[in-house]
């Protein structure tokens, strides 16, 4: 739950299910997430720096392998929740386009060139 000065972060999913899978938090300006929980973590407000992994998961998202990395800044607003969201931009390969956008407008905070 974000707070008066913290903000919420979670990963997201890509694809579809003949080739999909998810999105880890690696670290958020040098703070990793608990080992348990790379999906999400609760950060400072403020201008941020993502370390992400582009995970392929096979077999219900039980066996994962990555695919890709990504490092986005990207600027956190006080008690607001984000998602990490990938795509690809060439079917097939380990090209993405990776972004943090607001969960409740939609609005990108950050993003890798495409």
């Amino acid at each position: 739950m974000p707070g008066p000065d913290t903000a919420v972060l979670r990963a997201g999913s890509w694809g579809g299910v003949y080739r999909g899978g998810s999105v880890s938090i690696v670290s958020v300006s040098g703070a990793s997430p608990h080992w348990t929980d790379t999906s999400q973590m609760v950060i400072p407000a403020g201008e941020r720096q993502g370390e992400f992994q582009i995970l392929l998961c096979e077999n219900g998202q039980m066996q994962c392998r990555p695919l890709a990395q990504a490092s986005i800044a990207f600027h956190a607003d006080a008690g607001s929740s984000y998602v990490v969201r990938a795509q690809e931009t060439v079917n097939g390969s380990d090209r993405f386009s990776v972004w943090v956008e607001n969960a409740q407008t939609g609005a990108v905070a950050g993003r890798t060139d495409p």
